[in-house]
Parts: C-alpha cells; structure tokens; sequence
C-alpha cells in the first residue's frame, strides 16, 4: 500500500473560516488591546523573575520560593492572554 503525504492549506483562502462571534471589523481593535494587555502584563512577569533569580537575602529560600510563585501565576496570564489574542487573529503576527 503506497504511503501518501497530506499536504497543508497554503493560501489564506484554503483555510478554514474563523468563526469566534466579533466582527471581523472589532477583531483589529480587540487583538490591539489584548496585545496592550499582553505588554502589561510581561513587565511585571519579568521583574517577577528577575527578583527570583537575584535574591540576596538571609531569607533567601523563602523569598526564592514567593516569586517563583509569583511568576508562575503571571506566565500563566501572559500565556492565556496571547492564546486569546492569537485565536483573534487566527495566525501568528498582526
């Protein structure tokens, strides 16, 4: 039995339609806040774990433990919001 290659969409036009219920006309404004948020809150999820790497402190295990903590929960935002944000736009880049 011969071994076929299925091959992908290669046009934007081969690709299944997005279909998540915003306008296609609201979709630009919705990814533009999102990335927005997107930016806000990788500021503070990189400081975050800046901290955690650098601490210098006679409590060192207990403040090493608070900000990997803290880090963790942020990742887990930045993670959600460029998951929405790329559902969105139903691709990578704009």
């Amino acid at each position: 039995m011969p071994h076929t290659v299925k091959t992908l969409p290669t046009t934007r036009r081969d690709t299944m339609e997005l279909n998540i219920d915003i306008a296609p006309c609201d979709r630009a404004r919705a990814v533009k806040l999102l990335n927005t948020l997107l930016a806000d809150e990788y500021v503070p999820y990189t400081k975050t774990r800046n901290y955690h790497w650098n601490v210098a402190s006679p409590r060192f295990n207990d403040l090493h433990k608070f900000f990997e903590g803290q880090y963790e929960q942020l990742a887990e935002t930045v993670d959600e919001v460029a998951a929405f944000a790329f559902s969105a736009v139903g691709r990578r880049g704009r």
